[in-house]
Protein backbone atom coordinates (compact mmCIF):
# COMPACT_ATOMS: atom_id res chain seq x y z
CA UNK A 1 0.00 0.00 0.00
CA UNK A 2 3.04 2.27 0.17
CA UNK A 3 5.62 3.20 2.81
CA UNK A 4 7.13 6.22 4.51
CA UNK A 5 9.65 6.65 7.32
CA UNK A 6 8.65 7.01 10.96
CA UNK A 7 10.04 9.86 13.08
CA UNK A 8 12.76 7.49 14.33
CA UNK A 9 13.27 6.38 10.74
CA UNK A 10 13.87 9.97 9.62
CA UNK A 11 16.54 10.29 12.31
CA UNK A 12 18.24 7.11 11.09
CA UNK A 13 18.13 8.35 7.50
CA UNK A 14 19.85 11.58 8.60
CA UNK A 15 22.56 9.63 10.46
CA UNK A 16 23.10 7.30 7.47
CA UNK A 17 23.49 10.27 5.11
CA UNK A 18 26.06 11.84 7.44
CA UNK A 19 27.97 8.55 7.62
CA UNK A 20 28.20 8.46 3.84
CA UNK A 21 29.07 12.16 3.80
CA UNK A 22 26.02 12.96 1.69
CA UNK A 23 23.91 16.09 2.01
CA UNK A 24 20.21 15.24 1.43
CA UNK A 25 19.59 17.54 -1.55
CA UNK A 26 23.11 18.35 -2.68
CA UNK A 27 23.83 18.13 -6.41
CA UNK A 28 26.19 15.14 -5.95
CA UNK A 29 23.58 13.27 -3.89
CA UNK A 30 20.83 13.85 -6.43
CA UNK A 31 23.09 12.70 -9.27
CA UNK A 32 23.87 9.50 -7.34
CA UNK A 33 20.19 8.89 -6.66
CA UNK A 34 19.23 9.45 -10.29
CA UNK A 35 21.95 7.14 -11.63
CA UNK A 36 21.61 4.30 -9.11
CA UNK A 37 17.91 4.38 -8.16
CA UNK A 38 16.37 5.96 -11.28
CA UNK A 39 13.99 8.07 -9.24
CA UNK A 40 13.19 11.77 -9.34
CA UNK A 41 14.42 14.47 -6.99
CA UNK A 42 10.86 14.82 -5.69
CA UNK A 43 10.66 11.10 -4.83
CA UNK A 44 14.05 11.18 -3.07
CA UNK A 45 13.00 14.25 -1.06
CA UNK A 46 9.75 12.50 -0.10
CA UNK A 47 11.80 9.54 1.16
CA UNK A 48 14.31 11.58 3.17
CA UNK A 49 11.72 13.83 4.84
CA UNK A 50 8.83 11.29 4.93
CA UNK A 51 6.54 13.70 3.08
CA UNK A 52 4.26 10.99 1.67
CA UNK A 53 3.93 7.28 0.98
CA UNK A 54 6.25 5.79 -1.65
CA UNK A 55 5.95 2.56 -3.59
CA UNK A 56 7.21 -0.38 -1.53
CA UNK A 57 10.10 -1.27 -3.85
CA UNK A 58 11.14 2.36 -4.27
CA UNK A 59 11.23 2.78 -0.48
CA UNK A 60 13.29 -0.38 -0.02
CA UNK A 61 15.81 0.61 -2.72
CA UNK A 62 16.30 4.01 -1.06
CA UNK A 63 17.03 2.22 2.22
CA UNK A 64 19.51 -0.10 0.50
CA UNK A 65 21.40 2.88 -0.92
CA UNK A 66 22.00 4.05 2.67
CA UNK A 67 22.65 0.54 4.04
CA UNK A 68 19.50 0.73 6.15
CA UNK A 69 17.07 -2.06 7.06
CA UNK A 70 13.72 -0.85 5.75
CA UNK A 71 11.86 -2.74 8.51
CA UNK A 72 13.53 -0.49 11.10
CA UNK A 73 12.76 2.65 9.12
CA UNK A 74 9.18 2.29 7.97
CA UNK A 75 6.24 3.83 9.83
CA UNK A 76 3.80 0.92 9.97
CA UNK A 77 0.96 3.23 10.99
CA UNK A 78 1.21 5.13 7.70
CA UNK A 79 0.95 2.17 5.33
CA UNK A 80 -2.74 2.76 4.92
CA UNK A 81 -4.82 2.36 1.79
CA UNK A 82 -6.53 5.63 2.74
CA UNK A 83 -3.95 8.36 2.12
CA UNK A 84 -4.97 11.62 3.80
CA UNK A 85 -1.40 12.93 4.07
CA UNK A 86 -2.00 16.32 2.41
CA UNK A 87 -5.55 16.86 3.69
CA UNK A 88 -6.39 19.53 6.29
CA UNK A 89 -7.55 18.43 9.73
CA UNK A 90 -11.33 18.11 10.11
CA UNK A 91 -12.91 21.36 11.32
CA UNK A 92 -14.01 20.78 14.96
CA UNK A 93 -16.79 23.38 14.64
CA UNK A 94 -18.46 21.99 11.53
CA UNK A 95 -22.20 22.72 11.44
CA UNK A 96 -25.01 22.10 8.98
CA UNK A 97 -24.49 20.56 5.53
CA UNK A 98 -26.49 17.39 6.33
CA UNK A 99 -28.51 17.79 3.13
CA UNK A 100 -25.42 18.44 1.01
CA UNK A 101 -23.63 15.42 2.48
CA UNK A 102 -26.60 13.17 1.77
CA UNK A 103 -26.78 14.33 -1.86
CA UNK A 104 -23.04 13.98 -2.40
CA UNK A 105 -22.89 10.52 -0.80
CA UNK A 106 -25.66 9.38 -3.13
CA UNK A 107 -23.79 10.90 -6.09
CA UNK A 108 -20.60 9.02 -5.21
CA UNK A 109 -21.96 5.70 -3.94
CA UNK A 110 -25.39 5.09 -5.50
CA UNK A 111 -25.33 7.10 -8.71
CA UNK A 112 -21.66 6.25 -9.32
CA UNK A 113 -20.72 9.58 -10.88
CA UNK A 114 -17.13 9.47 -12.11
CA UNK A 115 -16.48 13.18 -11.53
CA UNK A 116 -18.11 15.14 -8.71
CA UNK A 117 -17.50 18.91 -8.52
CA UNK A 118 -18.10 20.88 -5.32
CA UNK A 119 -18.10 24.50 -6.44
CA UNK A 120 -18.96 27.73 -4.69
CA UNK A 121 -17.76 31.07 -3.39
CA UNK A 122 -14.41 31.18 -1.55
CA UNK A 123 -14.72 30.41 2.17
CA UNK A 124 -18.09 28.70 1.81
CA UNK A 125 -16.69 25.41 3.17
CA UNK A 126 -16.01 23.22 0.13
CA UNK A 127 -12.77 21.73 1.45
CA UNK A 128 -14.20 20.79 4.86
CA UNK A 129 -17.27 19.32 3.19
CA UNK A 130 -14.96 17.21 1.01
CA UNK A 131 -13.13 16.03 4.16
CA UNK A 132 -16.45 14.95 5.70
CA UNK A 133 -17.56 13.28 2.46
CA UNK A 134 -14.30 11.36 2.05
CA UNK A 135 -14.35 10.11 5.65
CA UNK A 136 -17.93 8.86 5.30
CA UNK A 137 -17.51 7.00 1.98
CA UNK A 138 -13.89 5.79 2.04
CA UNK A 139 -14.78 2.28 3.24
CA UNK A 140 -16.61 1.73 -0.07
CA UNK A 141 -13.38 2.24 -2.04
CA UNK A 142 -10.20 0.21 -2.41
CA UNK A 143 -8.08 3.34 -2.10
CA UNK A 144 -8.44 7.03 -1.21
CA UNK A 145 -5.99 9.80 -2.05
CA UNK A 146 -6.31 13.44 -1.02
CA UNK A 147 -4.32 15.69 -3.36
CA UNK A 148 -3.87 19.46 -3.27
CA UNK A 149 -4.35 20.78 -6.80
CA UNK A 150 -2.36 23.78 -7.97
CA UNK A 151 -2.97 24.88 -11.55
CA UNK A 152 0.65 26.02 -11.78
CA UNK A 153 1.65 22.33 -11.50
CA UNK A 154 2.06 20.60 -14.89
CA UNK A 155 -0.48 17.84 -15.42
CA UNK A 156 2.26 15.23 -15.96
CA UNK A 157 3.75 16.12 -12.57
CA UNK A 158 0.36 15.65 -10.90
CA UNK A 159 -0.17 12.29 -12.60
CA UNK A 160 3.31 11.11 -11.61
CA UNK A 161 2.65 12.06 -7.98
CA UNK A 162 -0.71 10.29 -7.99
CA UNK A 163 0.73 7.13 -9.53
CA UNK A 164 3.55 7.07 -6.99
CA UNK A 165 1.05 7.51 -4.16
CA UNK A 166 -0.85 4.56 -5.56
CA UNK A 167 2.29 2.59 -4.64
CA UNK A 168 3.48 2.07 -8.19
CA UNK A 169 7.22 1.80 -8.67
CA UNK A 170 8.87 3.80 -11.42
CA UNK A 171 9.32 0.70 -13.56
CA UNK A 172 5.56 0.13 -13.48
CA UNK A 173 4.68 3.67 -14.56
CA UNK A 174 4.19 3.65 -18.29
CA UNK A 175 5.66 6.43 -20.40
CA UNK A 176 2.06 7.36 -21.25
CA UNK A 177 1.03 8.79 -17.89
CA UNK A 178 -2.61 9.35 -18.85
CA UNK A 179 -2.93 5.76 -20.02
CA UNK A 180 -1.25 4.50 -16.86
CA UNK A 181 -3.47 6.60 -14.63
CA UNK A 182 -6.60 5.43 -16.43
CA UNK A 183 -5.50 1.81 -16.05
CA UNK A 184 -5.27 2.34 -12.27
CA UNK A 185 -8.76 3.86 -12.19
CA UNK A 186 -10.00 0.71 -13.93
CA UNK A 187 -7.89 -1.79 -11.95
CA UNK A 188 -9.20 -0.76 -8.53
CA UNK A 189 -11.97 1.48 -7.22
CA UNK A 190 -10.23 4.69 -6.16
CA UNK A 191 -11.59 7.88 -4.63
CA UNK A 192 -9.31 10.82 -5.52
CA UNK A 193 -10.12 14.18 -3.93
CA UNK A 194 -8.47 17.12 -5.72
CA UNK A 195 -8.60 20.19 -3.49
CA UNK A 196 -8.18 23.37 -5.55
CA UNK A 197 -5.55 25.70 -4.13
CA UNK A 198 -4.87 28.79 -6.18
CA UNK A 199 -7.07 29.44 -9.20
CA UNK A 200 -7.64 32.98 -7.92
CA UNK A 201 -4.87 33.29 -5.37
CA UNK A 202 -3.62 36.86 -5.09
CA UNK A 203 -0.25 37.45 -6.69
CA UNK A 204 -0.51 34.53 -9.11
CA UNK A 205 -0.59 34.85 -12.89
CA UNK A 206 -4.33 34.54 -13.17
CA UNK A 207 -4.58 34.30 -16.98
CA UNK A 208 -2.09 31.43 -17.06
CA UNK A 209 -3.86 29.76 -14.17
CA UNK A 210 -7.17 29.99 -15.98
CA UNK A 211 -5.70 28.31 -19.07
CA UNK A 212 -4.26 25.54 -16.91
CA UNK A 213 -7.57 25.28 -15.07
CA UNK A 214 -9.41 24.71 -18.35
CA UNK A 215 -6.84 22.11 -19.42
CA UNK A 216 -7.29 20.24 -16.15
CA UNK A 217 -11.08 20.38 -16.46
CA UNK A 218 -10.92 19.08 -20.04
CA UNK A 219 -8.68 16.25 -18.86
CA UNK A 220 -11.02 15.30 -15.99
CA UNK A 221 -13.95 15.51 -18.38
CA UNK A 222 -12.26 13.02 -20.72
CA UNK A 223 -11.52 10.68 -17.81
CA UNK A 224 -15.18 10.73 -16.84
CA UNK A 225 -16.12 9.46 -20.30
CA UNK A 226 -13.97 6.33 -19.86
CA UNK A 227 -15.49 3.20 -18.32
CA UNK A 228 -14.26 2.74 -14.73
CA UNK A 229 -15.61 2.45 -11.17
CA UNK A 230 -13.42 5.14 -9.58
CA UNK A 231 -14.50 8.67 -8.65
CA UNK A 232 -12.67 12.00 -8.74
CA UNK A 233 -13.98 14.76 -6.47
CA UNK A 234 -12.88 18.32 -7.29
CA UNK A 235 -13.34 21.39 -5.09
CA UNK A 236 -13.50 24.53 -7.21
CA UNK A 237 -14.48 28.18 -6.91
CA UNK A 238 -16.36 27.98 -10.16
CA UNK A 239 -18.43 25.54 -12.13
CA UNK A 240 -16.38 24.12 -15.01
CA UNK A 241 -17.73 24.80 -18.48
CA UNK A 242 -18.94 22.30 -21.08
CA UNK A 243 -19.91 19.43 -18.78
CA UNK A 244 -23.57 19.24 -19.82
CA UNK A 245 -22.93 16.63 -22.52
CA UNK A 246 -21.84 14.11 -19.89
CA UNK A 247 -24.50 14.91 -17.28
CA UNK A 248 -25.07 11.24 -16.47
CA UNK A 249 -21.39 10.82 -15.53
CA UNK A 250 -20.59 14.20 -13.95
CA UNK A 251 -22.23 15.82 -10.93
CA UNK A 252 -21.63 19.56 -10.45
CA UNK A 253 -23.03 20.67 -7.10
CA UNK A 254 -23.00 24.27 -5.89
CA UNK A 255 -22.21 24.72 -2.20
CA UNK A 256 -24.35 27.62 -1.03
CA UNK A 257 -24.68 29.60 2.20
CA UNK A 258 -25.15 27.95 5.59
CA UNK A 259 -28.58 28.20 7.15
CA UNK A 260 -29.07 30.61 10.07
CA UNK A 261 -28.86 27.92 12.79
CA UNK A 262 -25.54 26.56 11.50
CA UNK A 263 -24.15 30.10 11.09
CA UNK A 264 -25.15 31.02 14.65
CA UNK A 265 -23.46 27.87 15.95
CA UNK A 266 -20.21 29.00 14.29
CA UNK A 267 -20.52 32.34 16.08
CA UNK A 268 -21.41 30.65 19.35
CA UNK A 269 -18.61 28.10 19.44
CA UNK A 270 -15.76 29.91 17.69
CA UNK A 271 -12.66 29.96 19.89
CA UNK A 272 -12.17 33.54 21.11
CA UNK A 273 -10.72 34.89 24.38
CA UNK A 274 -14.24 36.09 25.16
CA UNK A 275 -17.54 34.80 23.77
CA UNK A 276 -19.63 36.97 21.46
CA UNK A 277 -22.88 38.29 22.93
CA UNK A 278 -25.94 38.03 20.69
CA UNK A 279 -29.51 36.79 20.71
CA UNK A 280 -31.41 34.85 18.06
CA UNK A 281 -32.41 37.98 16.15
CA UNK A 282 -28.97 39.62 16.03
CA UNK A 283 -27.25 36.32 15.26
CA UNK A 284 -29.64 35.71 12.37
CA UNK A 285 -29.08 39.23 11.05
CA UNK A 286 -25.30 38.85 11.11
CA UNK A 287 -25.41 35.46 9.36
CA UNK A 288 -27.67 36.85 6.60
CA UNK A 289 -25.52 39.96 6.10
CA UNK A 290 -22.50 37.75 5.48
CA UNK A 291 -24.29 35.31 3.18
CA UNK A 292 -23.94 32.33 5.53
CA UNK A 293 -20.24 32.17 4.58
CA UNK A 294 -18.25 30.34 7.33
CA UNK A 295 -14.97 32.13 6.56
CA UNK A 296 -16.60 35.58 6.55
CA UNK A 297 -18.41 34.83 9.83
CA UNK A 298 -15.18 33.74 11.51
CA UNK A 299 -13.27 36.79 10.25
CA UNK A 300 -15.98 39.24 11.30
CA UNK A 301 -16.28 37.49 14.69
CA UNK A 302 -12.66 38.41 15.46
CA UNK A 303 -13.36 42.00 14.40
CA UNK A 304 -16.41 42.18 16.70
CA UNK A 305 -14.40 40.70 19.54
CA UNK A 306 -11.49 43.11 19.14
CA UNK A 307 -13.35 46.34 18.31
CA UNK A 308 -16.78 45.93 19.96
CA UNK A 309 -15.95 43.80 23.01
CA UNK A 310 -17.88 40.94 21.42
CA UNK A 311 -21.19 42.83 21.20
CA UNK A 312 -22.85 41.79 17.92
CA UNK A 313 -25.73 44.27 18.20
CA UNK A 314 -23.34 47.19 18.67
CA UNK A 315 -21.42 46.09 15.56
CA UNK A 316 -24.61 45.80 13.49
CA UNK A 317 -25.84 49.23 14.62
CA UNK A 318 -22.49 50.85 13.87
CA UNK A 319 -22.38 49.38 10.37
CA UNK A 320 -26.07 49.44 9.57
CA UNK A 321 -25.54 51.33 6.30
CA UNK A 322 -21.95 50.36 5.56
CA UNK A 323 -21.20 46.64 5.44
CA UNK A 324 -17.66 45.68 6.47
CA UNK A 325 -16.11 43.25 3.97
CA UNK A 326 -13.34 41.27 5.78
CA UNK A 327 -9.90 41.44 4.16
CA UNK A 328 -9.88 37.69 3.44
CA UNK A 329 -13.14 37.96 1.49
CA UNK A 330 -11.98 41.12 -0.29
CA UNK A 331 -8.91 39.25 -1.58
CA UNK A 332 -11.18 36.53 -2.97
CA UNK A 333 -13.46 39.09 -4.63
CA UNK A 334 -10.54 41.01 -6.16
CA UNK A 335 -9.16 37.87 -7.73
CA UNK A 336 -12.61 36.66 -8.84
CA UNK A 337 -13.30 39.93 -10.66
CA UNK A 338 -9.78 40.49 -12.00
CA UNK A 339 -10.36 38.68 -15.29
CA UNK A 340 -13.95 39.78 -15.88
CA UNK A 341 -14.82 41.30 -19.24
CA UNK A 342 -16.18 44.82 -19.66
CA UNK A 343 -19.73 43.48 -20.12
CA UNK A 344 -19.48 41.31 -17.01
CA UNK A 345 -18.37 44.27 -14.92
CA UNK A 346 -21.16 46.41 -16.39
CA UNK A 347 -23.73 43.82 -15.33
CA UNK A 348 -22.37 43.62 -11.78
CA UNK A 349 -22.32 47.43 -11.54
CA UNK A 350 -25.92 47.75 -12.73
CA UNK A 351 -27.24 45.09 -10.33
CA UNK A 352 -25.23 46.59 -7.45
CA UNK A 353 -26.90 49.99 -7.93
CA UNK A 354 -30.42 48.52 -8.03
CA UNK A 355 -32.41 48.49 -4.80
CA UNK A 356 -34.13 45.21 -5.73
CA UNK A 357 -33.67 42.15 -7.95
CA UNK A 358 -33.21 42.93 -11.65
CA UNK A 359 -34.90 41.03 -14.49
CA UNK A 360 -33.12 39.91 -17.65
CA UNK A 361 -35.25 42.25 -19.74
CA UNK A 362 -34.32 45.22 -17.56
CA UNK A 363 -30.63 44.32 -17.78
CA UNK A 364 -30.79 44.04 -21.56
CA UNK A 365 -32.55 47.40 -21.93
CA UNK A 366 -30.01 49.26 -19.77
CA UNK A 367 -26.73 47.71 -20.88
CA UNK A 368 -24.60 48.80 -23.90
CA UNK A 369 -26.45 48.45 -27.19
CA UNK A 370 -23.65 46.39 -28.77
CA UNK A 371 -24.52 43.46 -26.48
CA UNK A 372 -26.89 40.86 -27.91
CA UNK A 373 -29.49 39.12 -25.76
CA UNK A 374 -27.73 35.78 -26.35
CA UNK A 375 -24.48 37.34 -25.08
CA UNK A 376 -26.25 38.42 -21.91
CA UNK A 377 -27.37 34.86 -21.16
CA UNK A 378 -23.81 33.54 -21.56
CA UNK A 379 -22.33 36.28 -19.37
CA UNK A 380 -24.89 35.65 -16.64
CA UNK A 381 -24.08 31.95 -16.75
CA UNK A 382 -20.38 32.74 -16.22
CA UNK A 383 -21.12 35.07 -13.29
CA UNK A 384 -23.41 32.49 -11.69
CA UNK A 385 -20.73 29.83 -12.18
CA UNK A 386 -18.37 32.00 -10.11
CA UNK A 387 -21.09 32.56 -7.46
CA UNK A 388 -20.93 36.32 -8.07
CA UNK A 389 -24.63 36.70 -8.77
CA UNK A 390 -27.71 34.97 -7.40
CA UNK A 391 -30.38 33.95 -9.88
CA UNK A 392 -34.05 33.39 -9.09
CA UNK A 393 -37.18 32.90 -11.17
CA UNK A 394 -40.81 33.91 -10.87
CA UNK A 395 -43.01 32.21 -13.44
CA UNK A 396 -41.26 32.61 -16.79
CA UNK A 397 -39.14 35.56 -15.69
CA UNK A 398 -35.58 35.33 -14.35
CA UNK A 399 -34.23 37.83 -11.78
CA UNK A 400 -30.69 38.51 -10.59
CA UNK A 401 -29.30 40.00 -7.40
CA UNK A 402 -26.05 40.10 -5.41
CA UNK A 403 -25.35 38.89 -1.92
CA UNK A 404 -24.46 41.79 0.42
CA UNK A 405 -20.66 41.33 0.48
CA UNK A 406 -20.45 41.17 -3.31
CA UNK A 407 -22.74 44.21 -3.65
CA UNK A 408 -20.60 46.26 -1.27
CA UNK A 409 -17.38 45.24 -3.03
CA UNK A 410 -18.75 46.08 -6.50
CA UNK A 411 -20.04 49.46 -5.35
CA UNK A 412 -16.68 50.38 -3.87
CA UNK A 413 -14.17 48.71 -6.21
CA UNK A 414 -15.77 48.34 -9.65
CA UNK A 415 -17.89 51.47 -9.92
Amino acid sequence: MGMKASDEGKRKIKVALEKKKLKPLAKETLQKVTLELHISETTWKAFVYAERLLGNETFKRCCELLDLNWVEIVDSLQTSKYNWNSAPSPEPNFYGRDRELAILKQSVLSDRYRWVILYGFGGIGKTQLAVKLGAQVQNQFDRLIWQKLSYTTPKDKLLTDLLERLSLDNAQITSNLVEGFLEELKRQRILIILDEQDLYEEGKHTDGNRDSYKDYCNFLHQLSLERHESCIVLTSRERPENIGAAASLIKAYEIKELDVDAGCNILKYIELPKDLTFNEQTGSELVQRYGGNPLALKLVAFLIHDSFDGNVREFLNKHERSLVVPDGIEIILKSLTKTLSKFEKNILQYIAKASDSVSLDELYENLPTEMYYSDLSKVLQTLKGRSLIIGDSEGNEVFCTLQPMVRKFVQRQLT
